[in-house]
């Protein structure tokens, strides 16, 4: 809940993947995602896959916003398509849900291997600003990554190959239990940092933001 701390996630996960996606800012990576999350519904059923797929936002409330979170609470992973920035909110719902958010890793034009932007020539809709492509490693694109391990502790990567290849399930279930358990507990100390606390008693975003501008300054 806003202004409160991250409360402690008892549900169990009895869902493998959960993804709320539709046919807004259509791209491609977007438009694979859905092809292929919902080809493992069909193919996997014994995965229990929450696959819910929105229609211009039409029929979206037919699942309340804590129906919702108690999904994601419930699920592994939590592929993150492209959208319309980065830092979209669907990446922050999942890591508060302690639900592992899936992206698909890409290299850009400098050479930095990140996570979203890439030009995408396929994709419908708005042109993305030159400023916003992705020739920023994803360290420079996340909050407070000197204090969290992005890449290594809160993204799984699927390397390009494996999902233009659609073997992104085969990837996810070849991930050992112990990899996935280290995840889950790495986003359970952190998930907090990406709330803000009104009560002033945990360490949230507003002290993680303070103490960044503090160290930058010397302070």
């Amino acid at each position: 809940m806003f202004g409160h701390p991250a409360l402690p996630i008892t549900s169990e996960r009895t869902h493998f993947i959960f993804m709320m996606a539709g046919e807004i800012n259509y791209k491609s990576n977007r438009v694979q995602w859905i092809v292929q999350v919902s080809g493992m519904v069909q193919s996997h059923p014994e995965l229990q896959i929450i696959n819910i797929h929105m229609h211009h936002y039409k029929g979206i409330r037919k699942n309340t916003p804590l129906e919702l979170v108690s999904a994601m609470q419930s699920s592994v992973f939590c592929p993150i398509p492209t959208g319309d920035l980065p830092w979209q909110h669907r990446l922050y719902d999942s890591i508060v849900a302690g639900c592992i958010p899936v992206v698909v890793e890409t290299v850009s034009a400098n050479g930095c291997v990140d996570h979203y932007w890439h030009k995408d020539d396929k994709d419908i809709g708005t042109e993305i600003p030159v400023s916003f492509t992705a020739d920023s490693c994803m360290e420079l694109t996340y909050p407070f990554a000197s204090k969290i391990n992005w890449r290594d502790d809160v993204f799984v990567s699927i390397p390009l190959h494996v999902f233009e290849n659609q073997q992104t399930l085969d990837f996810l279930l070849g991930l050992s239990k112990e990899e996935i358990d280290r995840r889950h507990k790495y986003l359970s100390s952190m998930r907090g940092t990406l709330l803000y606390d009104w009560s002033g008693k945990t360490k949230d975003a507003f002290s993680m933001a303070l103490g960044e501008m503090c160290e930058v300054i010397g302070i």
